[in-house]
Protein backbone atom coordinates (compact mmCIF):
# COMPACT_ATOMS: atom_id res chain seq x y z
CA UNK A 1 0.00 0.00 0.00
CA UNK A 2 1.05 3.22 -0.64
CA UNK A 3 2.37 5.09 2.53
CA UNK A 4 2.68 8.39 1.09
CA UNK A 5 -0.99 8.90 0.84
CA UNK A 6 -1.08 7.30 4.47
CA UNK A 7 1.25 9.82 5.95
CA UNK A 8 -0.97 12.79 4.18
CA UNK A 9 -4.01 11.32 5.82
CA UNK A 10 -2.61 11.14 9.13
CA UNK A 11 -1.34 14.83 8.62
CA UNK A 12 -5.00 16.44 7.18
CA UNK A 13 -6.37 14.25 10.55
CA UNK A 14 -4.16 16.19 13.01
CA UNK A 15 -5.03 19.43 11.01
CA UNK A 16 -8.50 18.60 11.35
CA UNK A 17 -8.19 17.55 15.21
CA UNK A 18 -6.38 20.55 16.07
CA UNK A 19 -8.90 23.33 14.21
CA UNK A 20 -12.05 21.45 15.48
CA UNK A 21 -10.42 22.26 19.02
CA UNK A 22 -9.29 25.23 18.53
CA UNK A 23 -12.02 27.01 16.08
CA UNK A 24 -15.10 24.72 16.60
CA UNK A 25 -16.46 22.17 14.56
CA UNK A 26 -18.46 24.41 12.40
CA UNK A 27 -16.13 26.78 11.24
CA UNK A 28 -15.20 27.03 7.89
CA UNK A 29 -11.69 26.17 8.41
CA UNK A 30 -13.00 23.05 10.07
CA UNK A 31 -15.19 22.24 7.38
CA UNK A 32 -12.38 22.92 4.49
CA UNK A 33 -10.19 20.67 6.29
CA UNK A 34 -12.40 18.23 6.78
CA UNK A 35 -13.34 18.57 3.14
CA UNK A 36 -9.68 17.92 2.17
CA UNK A 37 -9.29 14.66 4.66
CA UNK A 38 -12.16 13.18 2.63
CA UNK A 39 -10.77 13.53 -0.57
CA UNK A 40 -7.65 11.69 0.63
CA UNK A 41 -9.85 8.88 2.16
CA UNK A 42 -11.59 8.71 -1.27
CA UNK A 43 -8.41 8.64 -3.30
CA UNK A 44 -7.27 6.04 -0.57
CA UNK A 45 -10.27 3.68 -1.08
CA UNK A 46 -10.01 4.14 -4.81
CA UNK A 47 -5.94 3.22 -4.78
CA UNK A 48 -6.95 0.22 -2.44
CA UNK A 49 -9.65 -1.27 -4.85
CA UNK A 50 -7.40 -1.06 -7.75
CA UNK A 51 -4.64 -2.94 -5.82
CA UNK A 52 -7.10 -5.55 -4.70
CA UNK A 53 -7.91 -6.05 -8.46
CA UNK A 54 -5.09 -6.63 -9.90
CA UNK A 55 -4.24 -9.31 -7.12
CA UNK A 56 -7.38 -10.96 -7.91
CA UNK A 57 -6.04 -11.00 -11.50
CA UNK A 58 -2.95 -12.43 -10.79
CA UNK A 59 -4.26 -15.77 -8.73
Amino acid sequence: MNLKIIKKIEAARNELIRLAKSEGLSSEATIESSKALDRLLNEYMKLEGEFKRSRKGQN
